[in-house]
């Protein structure tokens, strides 16, 4: 594999897009790495004395507008992360060590907690390179990735369609209505009421525990309840 790769980020929204890169620099011992506004330099964090303390660079990515592309070169990058932001920027911090603090959608305090943003997971390293797109913790931005090989082949992740959140969330106010349960507690809106995210449940309960409390064990028995009625 070459020594660094390059990105094109394709802005396919209407909005004002923001992207940020992170990992760990393979190549500069496992260090913190953000990549810079310029979409070309290492930021490698010091470990700063106090906790929550701002980036002392801009490492925001500003793309074009709807249809343009921007291309950006990394190093050899483990457990990277590229995020999009809609309509403004995002807020990295650090605590000392240096730790990098990232966007969370499960802390009410986080800076950004009431942005539009997503990402995807990609590692980059001498031997190959792997990239998802991930929907473990929450839907929200609609990220597709296109991968071209040395032989000039395209894989493509289509992700989620642009009203993928909009479909989500009214399905979650169904089955909220179908068995009472807190489906739509998953959903999160802005002050103006626009949806942010669809979390999953257990992010959801990173904030309120008793959402879906003895959810499974009501399942388990009516199951088991059925069965010795001979149902199934």
């Amino acid at each position: 594999m070459p020594a660094t790769l390059d990105i094109a980020l394709v802005n396919s929204s209407s909005s004002d897009v923001y992207a940020y890169i992170t990992g760990l620099d393979l190549d500069n011992n496992n260090a913190w790495f953000v990549l810079k506004s310029d979409g070309r330099s290492a930021y490698h964090p010091t470990s700063p004395s106090n906790i929550g303390t701002p980036l002392a660079e801009d490492c925001a990515i500003k793309l074009g507008g709807q249809g343009q592309s921007r291309t950006v070169t990394i190093p050899h990058i483990a457990g990277g992360r590229i995020y999009f932001s809609l309509q403004r920027p995002l807020v990295f911090l650090l605590n000392p060590g240096p730790a990098l603090v990232e966007p969370s959608v499960s802390n009410p305090s986080d800076p950004n907690i009431d942005t539009h943003w997503g990402f995807c997971e990609f590692t980059f390293n001498a031997d190959q390179l792997y990239a998802n797109v991930s929907y473990v913790d929450f839907v929200s931005v609609p990220v597709s990735i296109a991968l071209t090989n040395q032989n000039g082949t395209t894989e493509k992740v289509a992700g989620m369609p642009v009203n993928g959140l909009e479909t989500v969330c009214a399905g979650l106010e169904v089955q909220s209505k179908v068995d009472g349960q807190a489906w739509k507690e998953l959903i999160v809106r802005d002050s103006s009421g626009h949806l942010l995210r669809a979390l999953s449940p257990n992010q959801a309960c990173v904030m309120n525990p008793s959402l879906f409390a003895g959810y499974y064990s009501t399942t388990l028995h009516l199951g088991t309840m059925a069965a010795k009625n001979g149902r199934f």
